[in-house]
């Protein structure tokens, strides 16, 4: 998991949970934020999709990546960073998403959303497009 942190340093725990093991077996898009070789970041709009064995049984994921418009990255900053901000009052890092993740669903709820319609309100009209 280390590497997994260090290259996602500064993203939401809970975001990149839910994003690379969405437990239902369902594809999900996430606006994540990666760290660079050289200790830049950029942003991407990850569709993460799992790959099912012959039982049905998850074995991997596969991710597609594309730019996201600026105006996704101003809007998902702020909540990155309380969700942040709730990870960093937990030892574990299970419990630090855990956290992070029911604060985002409360924020959500309380603005009448859930998850789904909040990330296709940011990325919607270009899900579809390359980067």
């Amino acid at each position: 998991m280390a590497a997994v942190e260090e290259r996602f340093t500064g993203a939401a725990a809970a975001a990149l949970r839910d994003a690379i093991a969405d437990a239902s077996g369902n594809e999900v898009f996430a606006l994540v934020k990666n760290m660079s070789q050289d200790g830049s970041h950029y942003w991407v709009v990850a569709h993460v999709t799992p790959t099912f064995d012959r039982t049905g049984r998850i074995i991997g994921y596969h991710s597609n990546r594309r730019r996201p418009e600026a105006s996704a990255v101003r809007a998902i900053e702020p909540l990155y960073a309380r969700m942040r901000d709730v990870e960093r009052g937990h030892q574990r890092p299970a419990a630090a998403a855990e956290a992070s993740l029911a604060m985002m669903v409360d924020e959500l709820t309380t603005a009448g959303q859930d998850y789904d319609h909040f990330i296709w309100g940011l990325i919607g009209s270009r899900a579809g497009a390359s980067a």
